[in-house]
């Protein structure tokens, strides 16, 4: 039989039972104060973190005058102008900044307010023992840094704030320039507020740091009692680190409820033990104590009763499982917390109940305490109904009998507004940061484009968001253009249409609802929120969770937007909307100062062009320029133009005055200039005369203003040497009233005295004479021997023509060799005789240089009034009349008559009409055969031009030719019939007509033009036509008018194969010298020696000697004008070689001269 263990003594049960359940008690009071101390601090942490982002941004507030000071150093490129007065006045915003000073390379070279801190001038902070660190970090790094605490001058703690500033030097290289400061005096800055709110909620504090150079533990603030056991909660500074360390005035414990839970334990221990000893005494004494035993087990029950109501007082979640992560007890009233009810715990392990993650985390931690005893500290994340919970895990391993499967107790602590707190800092941590990589960033950039894509990159990569991105409205379409971004989700951007319209479902949105109505949108549920509902799909691709847009500005207008997505739902609480709305306003001011910044440049460059051309202007203007001051008149500055002008340098000029130099002509031009400045503030266009230094006179055209340079009066003077212009201004009135070459008066002179004369006539009942006089052959001169020689003869018959005259006539030269004679009170007798004087003083010779030269003249006469009332209608008419003397005899004169006067109105009338007649084709070409006496054959046929007015009827080429040369026509008219004749000539030869030669005439105009060669040879080409079908005529005067130039023309002629005839020959006056030169084909025995042949033996005897001329010089002859039998006999007994005229056929059109062909000759 098995032996029974002696039973246990009751007191020695009620002892281990005491321990037991004391051990207990005491794991339970344990945990309780650690989750009281854990909540305590928690709070007091979280409290920390209010009061360090206030201390933080009123930090940041008083050392964002930096930034300030550093961006009006950049614009005023290494200084301010106005320093003091604007650091006193930043000063009275910025209640704790003590002091502000300028540091060109790192030197303390100006501070605000001087009192106090004039010791520190000169100071070099980069090489100082105590700032030499945080100088050199804030230059190295490019950051705004905090040095500080130390003792100021002036009592009291102080910090210093370091900001570097960089300006691009002129090629565009950024260098260090030195350092914007300011003063903090402390807590002053830090908002002392802040810090007495803490110890007014009952705590003690301590705002400390690290010092750089001790490396030792510096005291920034402090309550009156060192906080104990703090906890701490780092503040982000520029370039350095600040912890603000708090702690409980009364300490962390809870001597109270300690106590109280204490004594609950050891009553609940020795309650515990006494009911085991009484169970085991009842045990022993079972049967006689039954009744004492069921007294003790209620005691029992009542005891685990208030066990359990202690149990139920912990706000943790508590389990029991074992080491595989089983559920074996739990125990709780916040079921709301469980992953799962209760019911549904028990039994299972962690990974069937929990997401592997915060199953592994939990596994993990009974490991631990499996391993040495104790776990804490572990945390967990756990999506439940009422939303995400953080959890932080206690586990202690559980007692158990020996072998026995260990157990281990889990506490559960809901840390979610712990973490929320914590998450919360995160985040405005961040968004701290970008804001401030944004003030760097905007001092930095110069432009838009520039600084743009580092604010989307920045709001990322230190502002924690998902993406960021700016658009700039597109006036013209009303459409947002992002511009810039960065982030996941970026492509979400590509070709997306965002407008401002409200009637549009793409200007609905966040942005285009920012932008039109210029307020920010806090999206703080982007998957669930209406006005992003276009975006839900896109928006939970990338993980959004909440959405703001900003409205930018410029200039007092919205110009986009800046728009940001977080991962988190309601992540833009009040604080980061107030971060994200600063960094908006500090975007807008960039661009305000882009903008400015662009417009002072190009207002600087504007001024330095200004002030270049000015110099310039100033220096190399050909007037003198002066500047003097207005209260004495002395000199400040004079140029080049002045020293040459007057004779006077720079340094004899600068501080006298004009009349110390005595420059003025007349004072009295000085004292109007005076009066005009002082009435008007400039003097314009005053003549006057000056004097320059040698004493000379010379006239001057001013003008002056006044001006103000360099906060002085002064009067800017320009004054212009306008001797030449007087020159020119009288010789412009010579020559608009006289002739330059003869210095007689001109037309318009003329015109006035006529005016006068004819007044005087009309007066008096008077006559007048008006004479045109025009030298005969004076081209010749020109021609032979020079325009110079023509001019001196001109002047010398000028000469004669004056000393002729009476005083009170008027002589005029119209131009060329043609004059006009004026004669008051002359009649028909006295313009006879004045007429004959005159021919007779021009007939006389004239020596010119080595020639002796013989002139004559042809006069026309008009009288007043029978020829006209008015000086245009004499002129024409006397003009008319010395035409005719030209005409008929030369060297004398005529009076005008009305024949002449219809003879002028017919000519007048045909160089009307013959402008239009070649458009409106007018003209034709008649073609009279040319007869070969040898075989009675047609071998050619001579071009002759015909003109049909339809109002004039058909006109004479005697009448018109003349006309068209003198008009200057013939040119054209010659080169139609030239091109029509070639034309007609090669249709004929293409038709199958005998072969022929083409005559047509060439005018002495055409003969002289120099592109004649080019112009024949162009219409033979045109044509096709071979050059040996076509023959030009020209007539014997118009080959000895300039007989050199004849044989070269004919030479290139005849080098082209065109064969020339000489035209009425027999009627000039040919030398036989040049005729035998000439590449002459063919002589033109002219009509009149034909005409009477028969009959006169003179014209007999003057053909037979043209054509035996011929004959000897190889010339063909042929005859024009035949018209009888007996001249045809005649001419072939003499050996003539052709012959044309009505003997044969009169000139016919085209059509009747080929119905003449296909005939033959009769």
């Amino acid at each position: 039989m098995p032996i029974l263990a002696k039973p246990m003594r009751p007191a020695l049960v009620g002892i281990v039972v005491f321990l037991l359940s004391g051990l207990l008690a005491a794991v339970i009071v344990y945990l309780s104060e650690e989750h009281r101390r854990q909540m305590a601090q928690s709070h007091a942490l979280a409290m920390a973190s209010d009061h360090a982002q206030a201390l933080q941004q009123n930090l940041h507030q008083a050392l964002s005058a930096t930034l300030a000071l550093a961006t009006l150093v950049q614009q005023g490129h290494g200084d301010i102008a106005n320093f003091e007065a604007l650091a006193n006045d930043m000063l009275t915003r910025y209640p704790g900044v003590a002091a502000m000073a300028l540091e060109p390379s790192g030197v303390v070279e100006r501070i605000v307010p001087l009192d106090g801190n004039a010791h520190a001038l000169g100071l070099d902070l980069l090489r100082h023992p105590a700032r030499e660190k945080e100088a050199k970090l804030a230059r190295d790094s490019g950051q705004l840094t905090l040095a500080g605490p130390f003792e100021l001058v002036q009592g009291g703690l102080g910090a210093l704030g370091f900001y570097p500033v960089f300006i691009d030097d002129s090629q565009g290289q950024r260098s260090f320039w030195g350092f914007t400061n300011v003063v903090l005096r402390l807590p002053q800055a830090l908002g002392p507020a802040q810090l007495e709110q803490i110890v007014a909620r009952g705590y003690d504090y301590a705002l400390w740091r690290i010092d750089p150079a001790s490396q030792q533990r510096q005291i920034i603030a402090q309550s009156a009692q060192a906080p104990l056991g703090a906890v701490d909660f780092d503040l982000t500074v520029p370039n350095a680190k600040w912890t603000l360390s708090v702690a409980p005035t009364a300490g962390w414990a809870d001597p109270q409820g300690l106590s109280l839970n204490i004594a609950l334990a050891v009553l609940f221990s020795v309650l515990l033990a006494y009911a085991a000893k009484q169970a085991q005494a009842t045990r022993l004494r079972a049967n006689d104590l039954q009744v004492d035993v069921n007294v003790q087990a209620n005691e029992l029950v009542a005891l685990n009763q208030r066990l359990q109501s202690t149990l139920d007082a912990l706000p943790d979640l508590l389990f029991e499982m074992d080491l595989d992560g089983r559920y074996l007890a739990y125990h709780s009233p916040r079921t709301d917390l469980l992953p799962a009810p209760p019911a549904e715990l028990l039994g299972k392990t962690l990974h069937q109940v929990l997401p592997t993650a915060a199953a592994d985390i939990c596994l993990a931690a009974v490991h631990e305490a499996h391993a040495s005893g104790f776990s804490h500290g572990q945390q967990m994340e756990l999506a439940l109904a009422r939303g995400t919970h953080w959890f932080e895990l206690s586990v202690s391993r559980k007692p158990g009998p020996p072998g026995a499967a260990p157990t281990f107790i889990v506490l559960s602590r809901d840390i979610t507004e712990r973490k929320q707190a914590q998450t919360k800092v995160e985040r405005l941590s961040k968004l701290y940061a970008a804001l401030s990589q944004c003030n760097q960033a905007i001092v930095r950039c110069r432009a838009a484009d520039e600084l743009f894509p580092v604010i989307c990159r920045d709001a990322v990569n230190f502002g924690g968001m998902k993406m960021a991105w700016i658009g700039l409205l597109d006036e013209t379409d009303q459409l947002v253009k992002p511009v810039a971004s960065f982030g996941s989700g970026v492509e979400y951007l590509d070709g997306i249409e965002i407008s401002v319209d409200p009637g549009d479902n793409k200007g609905r949105g966040p942005t285009g609802t920012s932008i039109r109505e210029d307020r920010p949108l806090w999206c703080q549920d982007f998957q669930h929120d209406e006005a992003t509902a276009a975006w839900h799909e896109r928006g939970a691709s990338f993980g959004w969770g909440a959405s703001a847009s900003l409205p930018l500005h410029l200039k007092g207008r919205v110009i986009g937007a800046f728009t940001l997505y977080a991962g988190e739902v309601g992540a833009f609480d009040e604080a980061a909307q107030n971060l994200l709305l600063e960094m908006a306003l500090d975007i807008s001011f960039a661009l305000e100062r882009f903008a400015d910044e662009r417009a002072g440049k190009q207002m600087q460059d504007d001024l330095r062009d200004t002030e270049e051309r000015y110099r310039k202007a100033f220096q190399t203007s050909p007037d003198a320029v002066n500047i003097t001051r207005l209260v004495d008149g002395r000199y400040v500055d004079v140029n080049e133009g002045f020293e040459r002008i007057t004779g006077w340098q720079h340094d004899e000029v600068v501080g006298k005055t004009a009349t110390e130099l005595h420059l003025w002509g007349d004072t009295a031009d000085r004292q109007r200039m005076v009066e005009a400045l002082q009435r008007d503030g400039r003097c314009s266009n005053l003549e006057a005369n000056f004097v320059k230094k040698d004493g000379e006179i010379f006239p001057g055209l001013m003008s002056a203003e006044k001006i103000r340079l360099k906060d002085v009066d002064c009067i800017l003077s320009i004054t212009r040497d306008i001797t030449e212009l007087k020159r020119a201004q009288a010789q412009i009135q010579r020559l608009a009233n006289f002739d330059q070459l003869t210095g007689l008066p001109n037309r318009s002179q003329l015109q006035d005295r006529f005016n006068y004369a004819i007044t005087l006539a009309q007066r008096h009942g008077g006559q007048m004479a008006v004479m045109f006089l025009d030298l005969d052959h004076f081209k010749n001169i020109n021609d032979t021997l020079g325009h110079s020689i023509g001019d001196q003869l001109l002047v010398a018959v000028s000469s004669r023509l004056r000393a002729t005259l009476r005083e009170g006539d008027s002589l005029s030269r119209l131009g060329g060799d043609e004059f006009i004679l004026l004669l008051p009170d002359t009649d028909e007798a006295g313009a006879s005789r004045v007429a004959a004087k005159l021919i007779a003083a021009v007939a006389q010779p004239c020596q010119i240089e080595h020639n002796e030269l013989t002139s004559t003249v042809s006069i026309g006469i008009a009288l007043y009034p029978n020829d006209g009332h008015d000086f245009e209608t004499l002129s024409k008419n006397a003009d008319a009349a010395m035409y005719r003397v030209k005409q008929t005899s030369r060297n004398d004169f005529r009076f005008f008559t009305q024949e002449m006067q219809t003879h002028s109105a017919r000519t007048l009338q045909l160089v009307n009409a013959l402008r239009h007649a070649l458009s409106r084709n007018e003209f034709e070409l008649h073609f009279q055969p040319q007869i070969a006496l040898q075989d009675g054959h047609m071998v050619g046929a001579e071009a002759l031009l015909r003109w049909h007015h339809p109002e004039l009827g058909t006109i004479s080429p005697v009448e018109f030719i003349p006309i068209a040369e003198d008009s200057g026509q013939i040119l054209a008219i010659g080169e139609w019939v030239l091109r029509t004749a070639v034309r007609q000539l090669k249709q004929w030869l293409d038709a199958g007509m005998r072969p022929m030669v083409m005559a047509v005439n060439l005018s002495a105009v055409q003969f002289r033009h120099p592109n004649l060669i080019d112009m024949v040879t162009r219409i033979l080409d045109e044509a096709a036509l071979p050059p040996e079908y076509l023959e030009l005529e020209l007539t014997e005067a118009t080959a000895m008018d300039d007989p050199v130039g004849a044989i070269a023309v004919m030479n290139q002629l005849d080098e082209r194969g065109i064969r020339l005839s000489i035209d009425d020959f027999g009627t000039g006056y040919s030398s036989l010298s040049y005729l035998k030169k000439f590449k002459i084909y063919k002589l033109k025995i002219d009509q009149s020696f034909v005409r009477d042949i028969s009959d006169d033996p003179d014209d007999k005897a003057i053909v037979t000697a043209i054509i035996n001329l011929a004959s000897s010089l190889g010339m063909h002859t042929i005859a024009e004008g035949v018209e009888t039998a007996s001249q045809l006999t005649f001419l072939r007994l003499q050996g003539c070689d052709e012959v044309q005229g009505y003997y044969f056929s009169r000139p016919l059109p085209k059509d009747q001269f080929e119905a003449f062909m296909r005939n033959g000759v009769s």
